[in-house]
């Protein structure tokens, strides 16, 4: 009796995992998501397109990796928003899976990566921002709307422009009134129209001056 208990002991324990991850959820299949819930616990996001930086033409890919630690391949809801608005449900994305995780030690703690790409819907010219979510999607029950949420435990946002930057006009030069043509001739040249003006008006005096004098002497 003994051994045959011994070994039905054993098989529990080398049945166990197999049980407990047909057992494991699978988060809903929605096409939107939400109301958003942040509770951060140290998973991962990163996207690499786009950047910090000018787009001058549509569409833009938004290409990310996501890396999280998860219990037996629970693998939950990735989403993305544009501008802080509708959180549209990424599907279809290329998973791979390393059990246990190498820092946890214990084996039902698996690293789960993910990595996803598609193109963004056309945008207006102009500031613009992307978040890519990894969370977790609760429906919640007719009876309590209320606990229909979106628990986010990664994200990230990235702010990029659209189309061709607004160039800042160059300032007018200031003109001061003592730059003005008028302000330009320097004052000594009147001095010197002055000048020429009583020369000839002087010389014309002396010329007048000497055909009277030559008239008496006739």
């Amino acid at each position: 009796m003994k051994p045959l208990l011994a070994i039905a002991v054993v098989m529990a324990l080398l049945l166990t995992p197999f049980f407990v991850q047909a057992q494991v959820p699978t988060p809903p299949d929605v096409p939107t998501l939400g109301p958003i819930i942040i509770c951060d616990q140290g998973n991962y996001v990163g996207v690499s397109s786009p950047q910090n930086q000018n787009y001058q033409s549509n569409p833009i890919q938004l290409t990310f990796m996501i890396n999280v630690t998860s219990m037996l391949g629970q693998f939950g809801n990735v989403g993305y928003s544009i501008d802080g608005g509708i959180v549209n449900s990424i599907k279809n994305l290329a998973i791979t899976e390393t059990r246990p995780d190498p820092y946890s030690g214990e084996w039902y703690y698996y690293t789960e990566t993910a990595f996803g790409s598609l193109d963004l819907p056309q945008l207006a010219d102009g500031a613009h921002n992307v978040t890519v979510y990894y969370a977790w999607q609760y429906l919640g029950v007719q009876e309590n709307p209320s606990l229909q949420r979106f628990e986010v435990y990664a994200y990230q946002t990235v702010n990029f422009t659209v189309g061709m930057p607004t160039p800042t006009p160059s300032p007018s030069p200031t003109i001061s009134p003592s730059s003005t043509s008028a302000a330009a001739v320097p004052e000594f040249t009147w001095w010197i129209v002055i000048t020429f003006l009583l020369s000839i008006s002087f010389g014309a005096v002396i010329v007048k001056h000497k055909k009277l004098s030559l008239l008496k002497n006739q």
